[in-house]
């Protein structure tokens, strides 16, 4: 039997990939790419960003413990999972809280 192996890819066609799905659910998302990472900026305080092995965001919650962010993350080859979850935290977010511009003014 063969052992599964992790899918790699280059985080800038991971981000690309995470964009194109969360299009098809109608939402705009940018991309930026770094130095072996990219950022897949979605809304204020949600921002996904990938190695090309996996998706990790803030899930919008700090450990009682340790006073730190918790954040998720899935495997790039979980896109649609990712998708959705993605858009759940989104919609999230956009019940409470609305983009602020590069002024400090809110928006909308």
């Amino acid at each position: 039997m063969q052992k599964s192996r992790a899918r790699i890819l280059y985080p800038a066609s991971a981000a690309e990939q995470l964009q194109r799905a969360l299009a098809q659910l109608d939402i705009a998302a940018d991309v930026h790419v770094g130095d072996r990472i990219a950022l897949v900026s979605v809304w204020t305080d949600l921002v996904v960003w990938t190695d090309g092995v996996t998706y990790l965001w803030w899930t919008g919650k700090i450990s009682p413990r340790t006073r730190r962010y918790v954040y998720t993350g899935y495997p790039v080859t979980r896109l649609e999972a990712v998708a959705r979850a993605v858009k759940q935290r989104y919609d999230t977010l956009r019940t409470y809280r609305r983009p602020w511009s590069a002024d400090g003014a809110q928006c909308g």
